[in-house]
């Protein structure tokens, strides 16, 4: 049994209708971050659930913000916007954890985004899923996709790409990397540019890339 069923309803006449999200978990705001008060599990419930009904709904968008980022957020309205726009917002540092004791909404735990990927790659072999990395340094990408592979058999990792630098301004390349992509044809799509750059990119393509969810992992590759 996996993690989730499928999820769709019916209406009176039998007809299946498009499935629904999941409920997302509640959130409180640090600066001006979201953060979703969410533990490791249902984080992965609600990737598996998009993961499985991709191409029916928009793709799940995933960042996990530390105590950098929120500062990062407060000096740059335009990152703040992607953060805000993220479907799912989860703990990634320490001190986020600790703040949300201090006002009252606590966390049920610390979800760093290397462990939430691995943790999706673990998924991805029960549920046969089709991953991608994308970005990381050099070379990072492929030695992430080998050891992954060794460490969870029967891993599709269909696809690794590392974008120039200044790739974000040649309109040429961007439209490349979205081509690689399609042809990939991922369910998951991991994203290493570091912040901001990944989390903007994430939001400027979400709309046009044909996958379930699309996750900001910065150093986890």
């Amino acid at each position: 049994m996996g993690l989730i069923e499928e999820m769709t309803t019916e209406d009176a006449e039998g007809s299946v209708s498009a499935p629904a999200r999941l409920p997302l978990p509640p959130r409180f705001v640090l600066g001006k971050v979201p953060i979703d008060r969410i533990s490791m599990d249902y984080a992965a419930v609600l990737m598996v659930e998009a993961l499985l009904h991709r191409g029916e709904l928009p793709p799940l968008t995933v960042v996990g913000p530390n105590a950098h980022l929120v500062t990062m957020a407060e000096r740059n309205s335009r990152f703040a916007e992607a953060m805000q726009d993220a479907d799912l917002v989860v703990p990634d540092g320490i001190s986020i954890v600790f703040a949300s004791r201090l006002l009252g909404v606590t966390i049920p735990e610390r979800v760093t985004g290397g462990e939430l990927m691995e943790r999706m790659c673990a998924e991805a072999v029960h549920y046969g899923f089709r991953v991608f990395f994308l970005g990381g340094l050099p070379g990072a990408a492929v030695m992430a996709a080998h050891h992954l592979r060794e460490r969870y058999p029967g891993l599709q990792i269909c696809g690794t790409y590392y974008p120039p630098r200044g790739f974000e301004n040649d309109a040429a390349e961007l439209t490349r990397i979205g081509r690689v992509i399609d042809e990939a044809a991922p369910d998951l799509l991991c994203v290493a540019f570091g912040a901001p750059k990944q989390e903007i990119w994430i939001q400027e393509n979400r709309g046009r890339l044909k996958v379930g969810a699309i996750m900001a992992v910065g150093a986890g590759l």
